[in-house]
């Protein structure tokens, strides 16, 4: 113990970025949980069937709207994680991506180191390795949570050399350039958030070629990749790029999955963050209150950016907005070290803070998607499935598994919508998910195995022949989803 604690004494960004990952693994390993259906059926999906051949293929990748980049990413840490004797693991790369988050931790840690000194670091650094969005997000295979981090680095670390009143060298420079600029290439909404960053730092930097030139040609890199990508897997540079602008803000496809007020983002940030919020507020005005320093401008002109360029598309989800809540937290931790000092009270504070925003404002969403994610994640047990079926009454419900990236085998799955269509189609397939309010109406040739947050797996003898029974991907392609 005294050993761990001479150690922390000794380097205390690594005994935080150990309490970071502890958490974040801890989370990801007993809480299993879908934030979005996208992170699975729009990321992981397509990286478990760019590996195996085996995926259900969403609208979206019929027409070419999504990149390649991140599923690309996913797919090489399965393919990893396959290698070390794990199957096509999920949970294999979700701690790879983990290990990535901590990233944040550090530039927080840097930029509070600038700001306000070694209490500042503290404060900033323990606000990411605790607070729920980021331990949340450090796992999730979603554009705006990868995005977002790679988006949050380069804003951090652009901003510390901003608050130190230095210039970067080339180098430094290009590779705070390239993080900017990979958070809008891997997600396209951030790019106001991306132009922000850069033009702050152009300006700031403009006496020194030797880092306008590594900025400007950080940011070209990404992008230029993104062309190539594109080409290779789609067919035409850029092509995710135009088709998404098409379909979504010219066609306006995306309104169909919800419209939300201007004001939807600050609602939400109020009822996830609850009484928080004050504290929050508090430190940014504290953060700016005796100085308009560069670098803080910067991580709040970023955060805006985000925030207000999306409360201007019609279609909204929570998780949108993500990179700008680690720039506001930074910005809070920093105006609160300044006023309070950085002592073990105000950590404690930090840590008892965020222990109730997740349990008051978090956990009900957590816990509300957990059910059908966790049940069908039961299914990997069962080696002897030849077929694969839901039920749910609503047809959107299929979304709500882990799809074959949680079942990791070769057998076809299907979906169905009526207690009729599954005892028509029963000889289909030998596993079944279904709710447990459902139960008296199936087959009963299928008994119950397992069941988790009223979802179930039931399983009945024999073989399967599937023969004129449609398959879910093939009643996607019907339905056009």
């Amino acid at each position: 113990m005294a050993r761990m604690r001479a150690f922390g004494l000794r380097h205390p960004l690594a005994l935080i970025c150990a309490l970071a990952l502890a958490l974040r693994l801890a989370l990801l390993l007993f809480v299993p949980f879908v934030w979005r259906v996208d992170e699975i059926f729009q990321y992981a999906e397509p990286a478990h069937r760019l590996l195996t051949g085996d995926g259900v293929v969403t609208w979206e990748w019929r027409s070419g709207l999504r990149s390649w980049l991140l599923p690309g990413v996913i797919a090489g840490l399965m393919r990893l994680a396959f290698a070390l004797g794990l199957g096509h693991s999920l949970l294999f790369a979700q701690g790879g991506l983990c290990l990535l988050s901590l990233g944040l931790v550090a530039a927080a840690w840097s930029f509070g180191r600038a700001a306000v000194g070694t209490r500042g670091a503290w404060i900033c650094a323990m606000t990411m390795a605790v607070w729920p969005d980021p331990v949340i997000f450090a796992s999730r295979t979603l554009t705006e949570a990868q995005g977002g981090l790679a988006l949050d680095v380069g804003a951090l670390l652009g901003a510390t050399f901003l608050e130190r009143r230095r210039l970067p060298s080339g180098l430094q420079a290009l590779l705070i350039g390239l993080l900017l600029s990979l958070g809008m290439v891997i997600r396209l909404q951030f790019a106001p958030g991306t132009a922000v960053g850069l033009l702050f730092c152009l300006i700031a930097w403009r006496g020194s070629p030797a880092a306008t030139i590594g900025l400007v040609l950080g940011a070209a890199i990404p992008v230029l990749g993104q062309g190539i990508l594109d080409a290779l897997t789609l067919g035409a540079p850029f092509r995710s790029v135009w088709t998404n602008f098409a379909i979504n803000y010219l066609a306006h496809r995306a309104d169909a999955y919800g419209v939300r007020s201007g004001g939807f983002y600050l609602g939400q940030m109020a009822a996830f963050w609850g009484a928080a919020c004050l504290p929050v507020g508090l430190g940014c005005y504290w953060a700016f209150r005796t100085q308009l320093r560069p670098g803080r401008l910067l991580l709040a002109g970023v955060a805006a950016a985000i925030l207000l360029s999306h409360s201007v598309i019609p279609h909204k989800e929570a998780s949108f907005i993500y990179p700008a809540l680690p720039l506001i937290l930074v910005l809070a931790g920093t105006g609160l070290a300044q006023r309070w000092g950085g002592d073990v009270r105000l950590a404690a504070a930090i840590l008892c803070s965020a222990g109730l925003v997740f349990v008051s404002g978090y956990w009900p969403h957590l816990h509300h998607r957990r059910g059908p994610y966790e049940a069908s994640r039961m299914l990997y047990a069962h080696r002897d499935a030849c077929g694969f079926g839901q039920y749910g009454p609503a047809f959107a419900q299929w979304s709500m598994t882990g799809g074959y990236t949680q079942l990791d085998r070769s057998a076809p799955f299907y979906y169905l919508t009526t207690p009729q269509q599954v005892a028509a189609s029963e000889r289909a397939f030998n596993y079944l998910l279904a709710q447990d309010v459902t139960l008296p109406s199936m087959p009963r040739d299928f008994a119950v195995l397992s069941c988790a947050q009223h979802f179930c797996v039931l399983r009945r003898p024999g073989l399967c022949d599937g023969q004129g029974v449609e398959t879910l991907n093939a009643l996607l392609r019907r339905t056009g989803e």
